[in-house]
C-alpha cells in the first residue's frame, strides 16, 4: 500500500468540484515523489424539474476518463454524482452536486369566488390576488375587461378596477422568470346595466291636469335586463293605473284627488336599478253656483241670472238657450246677467262656461222662467234687513220650508228646515261678505243676495 502524502496548492480541489470552471492539469505532489491527478469538470448549471438534462462528461477537461455514478442525470430532484477515473491514470475520485429547480408556482390568495365572478358595467371587481413562487419573477394577465388591470408586487399579483364594456371575459395570469411557467385562469362576467327609456312626449314627464281629467299617457320601455318597473320615492294619483308588457310600462288614467304628486319610475330586475323622476299635478275645480234672481229684472220680458264670484277670474263667459232656441254666447266682466226677449211662461237655460284666468273651472247652468208666469209670490217675500248684522229676517205669503246659505265661492254653509211664514235666520256666525239665500216655500223657490256685515 503506498502512503500518500498530500501536497496543497493553490489549485487542489479535495473531493467536490462546486461552480467553477478549472482549465490547466494541476498534479498534487506528494512527499515520496509521487503524483497524482484531480479530474477537472464544469460544473452543471441549476436544471429546471423534469427539464432534458444533459449527458455527463466522461472524460474530464484536463483528460482523466472515468465513468459517472449515477451515470445519468434525475431531473426530479437535486443530486451529488460521483466521478470515479479509470484505473491507471494516478487520477482522484470527484463529485459533482446538480441543483434540480422546481417549475414556477402561482397560487391563488384570494376566494376561489373571485376567480369566477359576475358584476355591473362600471362597478368595482372584488379583487383577485395571486402569490408567484420558485423564481417567478413577474406575471402577466390576458383577456381582461377594460377597465380592469393586473400588478406584481412583491411577489404578489393583485387583479383590480372597474370593467367598462359588458361582454363575457375569460383571463389567464401566467407566471414570469423561473423554470417554465404557471398559469391559472379565470372568468369575469360583465353586465350591462338595465335601462329605462322615456317613449311619450317630456312634457307629459312633468304634466299639470284638472281633477277628474284624464292625465296625458306616460310611456317607458326598459331593457338590458330589467323584468318590471316600480313606483318609488313617491306614488301616482289615485285613479292612475299601471300597466307593463313585453318591457313597454304605460300610466294613464283620471285622477281623483288633487295634489302635487313626485315620484321615480324605477327597474325591477337585472344589473342595478335605472329610474327616471316624474311629477303629476292634479288641480282642484273651480266652479260658481248659478241662480235665478228676479228681484233684479228690469223689464216684464226679462230673466236675471246671477252667481258667485270666482277668485282670479278677470271675466266670464256664458251661453244661454231660450226655450231651446239656438245658444246665444257672450262674455262679462261682472257676475250677473239680465236675458232679454224671454216671453212670460217661456225658460232659459243658462250656463257659465269659463271663467276667465281660472284654471280648471267647470262649467255652472241653471234653468229659470219668466217670472211672470211663476208660481212664487215675488212681493209678498221680504228678507230685512240687508246688509245683516246677525239675524235675517224673511216672510213671505206661503210656508217657507228650507233655506240654505250659499258664500261668494257657491260653499253652502247654512242648511236650516223650517214650517213657517215668517222665520229669521241666525248668521251671525258668518265671515263679514256676500251671501246668497236660496229659499223654498211651499209655491216655489227663489234666491236672494244679501251682504252680511
Amino acid at each position: 500500500m503506498r502512503i500518500f502524502y498530500l501536497f496543497y496548492s493553490a489549485f487542489f480541489i479535495l473531493g467536490t468540484l462546486q461552480a467553477k470552471e478549472l482549465t490547466a492539469i494541476n498534479p498534487i505532489k506528494f512527499t515520496n515523489g509521487f503524483e497524482t491527478v484531480v479530474p477537472i469538470f464544469n460544473q452543471i448549471a441549476p436544471l429546471c424539474i423534469n427539464s432534458i438534462p444533459p449527458p455527463l462528461p466522461t472524460t474530464s477537461i484536463n483528460g482523466i476518463q472515468g465513468a459517472w455514478s449515477p451515470n445519468t442525470i434525475d431531473t426530479t430532484q437535486s443530486a451529488t454524482y460521483i466521478f470515479t477515473p479509470n484505473a491507471g491514470q494516478d487520477a482522484m475520485v470527484v463529485s459533482m452536486t446538480i441543483t434540480i429547480i422546481p417549475n414556477a408556482t402561482l397560487t391563488l390568495t384570494s376566494s376561489i369566488a373571485t376567480t369566477n365572478q359576475t358584476v355591473c358595467d362600471g362597478s368595482p371587481i372584488l379583487a383577485i390576488t395571486y402569490v408567484g413562487s420558485n423564481g417567478a419573477t413577474s406575471a402577466v394577465v390576458t383577456g381582461l375587461p377594460p377597465g380592469v388591470t393586473g400588478t406584481f408586487n412583491s411577489n404578489v399579483f393583485t387583479i383590480t378596477g372597474s370593467p367598462t364594456a359588458p361582454g363575457y371575459y375569460m383571463y389567464t395570469v401566467s407566471t414570469i422568470g423561473g423554470c417554465d411557467f404557471s398559469a391559472m385562469e379565470g372568468t369575469i362576467i360583465v353586465l350591462p346595466r338595465a335601462t329605462v327609456i322615456a317613449n311619450s312626449d317630456a312634457a307629459t314627464q312633468n304634466q299639470t291636469v284638472c281633477l277628474n281629467n284624464p292625465i296625458n299617457p306616460i310611456e317607458y320601455t326598459v331593457g338590458n335586463g330589467a323584468t318590471g318597473v316600480d313606483i318609488i320615492g313617491g306614488s301616482v294619483p289615485p285613479g292612475i293605473t299601471a300597466t307593463f308588457d313585453a318591457g313597454s310600462f304605460t300610466l294613464s288614467g283620471i285622477p281623483n284627488v288633487a295634489g302635487v304628486f313626485n315620484f321615480l319610475v324605477a327597474t325591477i330586475g337585472g344589473c342595478d336599478t335605472a329610474y327616471l323622476p316624474a311629477s303629476i299635478t292634479v288641480k282642484p275645480n273651480a266652479t260658481t253656483n248659478v241662480f235665478c234672481d228676479p228681484s233684479q229684472v228690469t223689464g216684464p220680458n226679462s230673466v236675471y241670472f246671477d252667481w258667485s264670484g270666482v277668485v282670479g277670474a278677470s271675466s266670464y263667459e256664458y251661453s244661454y238657450a231660450i226655450n231651446g232656441a239656438p245658444a246665444v254666447t257672450g262674455l262679462t266682466l261682472v257676475s250677473h246677467h239680465e236675458v232679454f226677449g224671454v216671453l212670460p211662461g217661456q225658460s232659459v237655460l243658462f250656463t257659465v262656461t269659463n271663467a276667465t284666468g281660472v284654471n280648471c273651472f267647470q262649467p255652472a247652468a241653471t234653468t229659470c222662467s219668466n217670472l211672470a208666469m211663476a208660481s212664487f209670490d215675488t212681493p209678498a217675500l221680504q228678507a230685512f234687513p240687508n246688509p245683516v248684522n246677525s239675524i235675517l229676517n224673511i216672510t213671505n205669503s206661503s210656508a217657507i220650508a228650507n233655506v240654505k246659505v250659499l258664500n261668494a265661492l257657491g260653499q253652502q254653509v247654512l242648511d236650516e228646515k223650517y214650517h213657517a211664514n215668517a222665520i229669521q235666520v241666525d248668521m251671525s256666525t258668518l265671515q263679514p261678505g256676500i251671501y246668497f239665500i236660496k229659499i223654498a216655500a211651499n209655491k216655489g223657490n227663489k234666491t236672494i243676495k244679501v251682504s252680511k256685515n
